[in-house]
């Protein structure tokens, strides 16, 4: 469903999405249905919690979303284009080959659902920094050279009162140590198999 998609915390969500969002009057209707749906899906959901959704189909929807959640705050984490870019493009491209085992998939199409968004979600960003205390920017490296200080400082910049102890930094950095990025395999990608170039992505991103 939609809001299952949403709810999503990886790239499938995305062609489910605009697929979806094509067929409806407006953005808002993508969201409207997550409130019900999250205080079905968890007994434990008090009126304070602090929810956190992650996908990168947001940036796409974020008029939408900022509608129905006026008061959310926005975290972006920036990764060079070049690297982004055929990534993104290579988890399609492997999704869709689960999902459509009988079918050939292309690499262009694939190169596409990845480009796609990026004009859409610069633009809404655009429009996001002129909201005071609305978005925060990290730098994808530094959460990965520091994940804990990373939760710390967003911790500060959003406004979160719990504190980063001593305790809570060592479970995080005990997590990083059991789950390295490549526990299920290293993802292997280049920007030529899907006919990209670092230059075509910068005229294009």
């Amino acid at each position: 469903s939609i809001c299952q998609s949403l709810l999503c915390l990886d790239l499938v969500s995305f062609p489910v999405l605009i697929s979806s969002y094509l067929f409806v009057s407006s953005l808002d209707a993508l969201f409207v249905c997550l409130p019900p749906a999250l205080s079905t899906s968890s007994n434990s959901l008090s009126d304070n919690i602090q929810l956190v959704l992650k996908s990168p189909c947001h940036g796409v929807l974020l008029p939408g979303l900022l509608r129905v959640f006026p008061d959310a705050k926005l975290v972006m984490i920036k990764r060079p284009p070049e690297i982004s870019v055929p990534s993104a493009a290579s988890l399609h491209y492997n999704v869709c080959k689960d999902i459509f085992r009988a079918r050939k998939v292309e690499r262009g199409a694939c190169r596409e659902m990845a480009l796609a968004p990026i004009k859409l979600t610069k633009n809404n960003i655009k429009e996001v920094e002129t909201i005071p205390n609305k978005l925060v920017e990290l730098d994808y490296n530094k959460l990965v050279a520091d994940p804990a200080g990373v939760v710390e400082y967003l911790h500060q910049e959003l406004g979160i009162k719990d504190s980063i102890d001593p305790e809570f930094r060592a479970a995080i950095e005990k997590y990083v140590e059991d789950h390295p990025s490549d526990k299920f395999g290293k993802h292997r990608y280049n920007m030529e198999e899907f006919g990209l170039s670092k230059e075509k992505i910068e005229e294009l991103a």
